[in-house]
């Protein structure tokens, strides 16, 4: 939610290949939580050891624990559940690719239900600008997901 309140953001599907498609239209930078962050003025591809370098450039440049001190945290949440029939509860859900889920805004976070990619289980990530409020989110998420998976 900080970038959100730092930059213009654009989401894609789950996918550093999602990214990188946009990335060749739009935008400075891109990556995922997962650590994939890729730079299209350097390459299309993750490039970790590049990040890093850049890193390295920021702290000879700056006191690099005043400026994450100066960052808001808020709380994110991650869940997974085991589920046979992932795509199935997705779909019920309202999802149209079941790898990407749904999101929903809230006034002070949001939430993400999607099947995993790579093994039998839906997966939660929910984010609030409180600890409180993380965990109400991620509690309306489960729900949702717990009637899905019932229906």
């Amino acid at each position: 939610m900080i970038i959100d309140d730092v930059a213009e953001v654009q989401r894609t599907p789950v996918g550093d290949t999602s990214v990188s498609t946009r990335l060749r239209e739009w935008g400075d930078f891109g990556g995922e939580p997962s650590g994939a962050w890729i730079f299209p003025d350097h390459s299309l591809c993750p490039d970790g050891i590049y990040a890093a370098a850049l890193f390295c450039e920021m702290v000879s440049e700056w006191d690099i624990g005043v400026e994450l001190d100066r960052i808001p945290r808020y709380p994110i949440l991650r869940e997974s559940t085991p589920c046979r029939d992932a795509a199935g509860v997705m779909e019920r859900l309202g999802a149209s690719v079941p790898t990407d889920g749904i999101r929903r805004e809230e006034e002070d976070g949001w939430f993400l239900i999607r099947a995993s990619g790579t093994e039998p289980k839906v997966r939660i990530t929910a984010e609030g600008k409180t600890a409180a409020a993380a965990k109400r989110i991620a509690e309306t998420a489960r729900g949702m997901l717990t009637r899905a998976k019932s229906a």
